[in-house]
């Protein structure tokens, strides 16, 4: 379903009931795969319903304004009027608000445009000539991050508890499309304040978020990021500002 694109037109046709069985079909399948659009189409719908409520509401009022003292005739040439002019109103703002809610970027851009691996700071030679382990980091250098995964993988057999490894075995998952397993790894080491890896393995937790389409998830780790003010906070900033 990756090659599937939407847009505003396809998101009301669907809402209105007006796209053929076979484009529908494909509609909803795109939803039952991404959560972030699925809320993206139920945003959309109520956002159309409280329009029309908005609308109804005003025309009523401003009828009731417009009657007092009127001959029926005058009445009606003024009904035509108000419902013209409220009906300009509504699609003007109908067409800013769209603009502004659909030019905020999705999870999967943001992260496009915000990841990296992260630097190779382990100093792996000097971890007394352990051949799997240098293996996996050099994998990793050479961004070879499917091999590295599957290195870092086979090496953690040797030190389960190795904070470098698991910390750049989820990075490379990450960087080849794996962020599901990666989170695991990332939402543990993401609550030891006394880790080595605490503050990036926030940061990569919430890519890994991005990546995954959990725009909410991701918010929420990036709102932590700031609150603490860590070396991450300015990009974590630019982040939500995106989102």
């Amino acid at each position: 379903m990756e090659s599937y694109k939407f847009d505003l037109d396809q998101i009301e046709a669907y809402l209105q009931n007006t796209m053929d069985e076979e484009e529908r079909k494909l509609f909803e399948e795109y939803m039952g795969d991404s959560p972030e659009f699925a809320e993206e189409v139920s945003l959309h719908s109520h956002f159309l319903a409280a329009l029309e409520a908005q609308f109804n509401e005003e025309l009523k009022q401003k009828l009731r304004e417009a009657t007092e003292e009127k001959t029926p005739f005058q009445v009606i040439k003024m009904k035509q009027r108000l419902v013209f002019s409220l009906a300009a109103s509504l699609s003007i703002l109908i067409m800013a608000s769209y603009f502004l809610l659909y030019n905020v970027k999705s999870s999967e851009e943001v992260f496009m445009a915000y990841y990296e691996p992260y630097m190779n700071v382990a100093s792996p030679n000097a971890r007394g000539g352990q051949q799997g382990i240098n293996k996996a980091f050099q994998l990793y250098d050479q961004k070879d991050f499917e091999a590295a995964a599957d290195a870092f993988k086979e090496a953690l057999k040797q030190a389960p508890g190795d904070d470098s490894m698991r910390f750049y075995m989820a990075v490379s998952l990450i960087s080849i499309g794996e962020a599901s397993e990666a989170t695991s790894i990332l939402e543990d080491m993401s609550q030891d304040e006394e880790g080595l890896y605490f503050e990036p393995s926030q940061w990569y937790l919430g890519m890994a978020y991005l990546q995954k389409g959990l725009s909410e998830e991701a918010k929420i780790q990036f709102e932590v990021i700031v609150k603490e003010e860590s070396s991450y906070s300015e990009k974590a900033k630019a982040i939500l500002n995106e989102l």
